[in-house]
């Protein structure tokens, strides 16, 4: 899952003098404006003493750690060591984690996995950005709750009218009149797809699940399926507690300026309350899960819940969590000054080394 972009902050909360502290896969990392402007990501630990380099500065495009004064460029390299500014000390280690990162549609997107296989081209550009749809709202929220649960959440079409039913159901006012059923589902490469069925129209309501733990969603507005609204969801595995949604919300209808921003005043309006509607339903389901509950599937919609499980399970990797600054740990834990960096080639056993 971590061979992949995930976004992790939105491009104007990050200033050009300030780091900004956040979390990938239970990892700390930081995030700061280096040259031109331009993101950069590193684990957010010092390779000297592992203090966190978040609670430093940004001084000419360098970072500089809050502790000693080590300055890093934008590639991980320790560039300064006061006093003096002698490298005389610096062991062959002396370098800050360094994570591929870029800038689109305003927000900051990080790459977690090997940096060699971060391709731009790889880039998950949001789906609806095709026809006549136009790009109307973009909405950060974070969910008290691990990805996978946000997920199976987003796709569990029946706790709409549940929960819903007063905020997130009054968008589409016809859909009191009678609730939508399961077409089909159909899995294909990296996706997962869902057509749902409803009274209002002849378009079907369109959920697709996309690798590596993102949604795509097509909700028509009009019998004829002509007026439709499409929303793409960027999921971002905080830790196993907590997860950031990035939602690119588009549509075909009301796009005239005045008009358009009432309609989305509204619609960031709806959304919050319904992320307030969520935020126990979250809590609950987690809390009772470490406790050791168990679902288990006994209504017909809960197919979907299977089926998406299981494709997710296929996306997952043992090694995604809190991995990177466990590494760090290794790395830079046992040297001294002057140290080689040890061999990842020799195992130590208790009777020597082999």
């Amino acid at each position: 899952m971590r061979e992949a972009w995930f976004p992790v902050h939105r491009s104007e909360k990050l200033p050009k003098r300030t780091p900004v502290s956040a979390k990938l896969f239970g990892d700390p990392i930081v995030l700061f404006r280096g040259k031109d402007g331009r993101p950069s990501c590193f684990l957010d630990s010092c390779p000297h003493r592992s203090i966190p380099l978040s609670l430093g500065r940004v001084v000419n495009e360098r970072l500089v750690c809050g502790y000693h004064g080590w300055q890093f460029d934008g590639a991980g390299r320790c560039t300064f060591v006061p006093p003096g500014g002698s490298r005389t000390c610096l062991t062959p280690n002396a370098t800050a984690r360094t994570y591929p990162a870029l800038e689109r549609y305003g927000v900051i997107w990080v790459w977690p996995g090997n940096p060699s296989m971060a391709d731009e081209n790889l880039f998950p550009l949001p789906r609806a950005e095709v026809g006549d749809h136009i790009l109307t709202d973009t909405i950060t929220t974070e969910f008290r709750s691990r990805f996978d649960l946000v997920m199976d959440h987003g796709l569990d079409m029946p706790h709409f009218a549940a929960i819903h039913s007063r905020t997130l159901m009054r968008i589409r006012p016809q859909v009191r009149s009678g609730f939508p059923h399961l077409e089909g589902m159909a899995e294909q490469g990296d996706s997962l797809t869902m057509r749902w069925r409803a009274r209002w129209s002849k378009s079907p309501i369109v959920m697709q699940a996309f690798r590596p733990c993102n949604l795509f969603l097509v909700l028509p507005f009009n019998h004829s399926g002509t007026r439709s609204m499409q929303q793409v969801v960027f999921f971002t595995p905080n830790d196993r507690e907590k997860t950031t949604g990035t939602l690119f919300a588009y549509r075909n209808f009301m796009n005239i300026p005045i008009l358009g921003n009432l309609a989305s005043l509204l619609f960031r309006a709806v959304m919050a309350k319904g992320r307030t509607e969520d935020d126990e339903v979250f809590a609950g389901q987690l809390a009772n899960e470490k406790l050791g509950a168990r679902s288990v599937a006994g209504w017909s919609y809960d197919v979907v819940g299977k089926r998406y499980a299981s494709w997710q399970n296929a996306q997952a990797d043992p090694d995604m969590w809190f991995r990177d600054l466990h590494h760090a740990r290794l790395r830079y834990g046992s040297q001294r000054v002057g140290e080689t960096a040890p061999n990842p080639n020799v195992t130590k056993t208790s009777h020597g080394t082999q």
